[in-house]
């Protein structure tokens, strides 16, 4: 509903939710969204707020970027095994950066 209210579907390439499947921590819905949009796993990366979260992109083999202003503790998301984990947007915003210059060299 909130997607609808706000018309943000415009901003996604695909929609992923546990409806049909498997949740957290199981790697379906990154699988499946990778599977969507043609991408492998070292050019995707899982951002979250929780263990589940990180332990769902470990599992899908993608880059983990957890974050410290959600649902679960800063010690949660690093047992979760975040491969960084960001304080304040402007810094995950950053690392997405960096990230997409990685991906961009390793494609050359």
């Amino acid at each position: 509903i909130v997607f609808e209210h706000h018309d943000l579907h415009k901003y996604f390439q695909t929609f992923q939710t546990v409806d049909g499947g498997p949740g957290k921590p199981h790697p379906r819905m990154v699988l499946d969204a990778m599977g969507e949009t043609g991408t492998v796993a070292h050019q995707a990366v899982r951002i979250g707020d929780t263990l589940f979260d990180m332990q769902m992109g470990r599992n899908a083999g993608v880059h983990t970027l957890g974050v410290s202003w959600g649902f679960h503790t800063v010690d949660e998301v690093r047992e979760g095994g975040a491969h960084e984990i960001h304080h304040r947007f402007d810094t995950l915003n950053t690392a997405l950066d960096q990230f997409a210059l990685r991906v961009e060299d390793s494609a050359v």
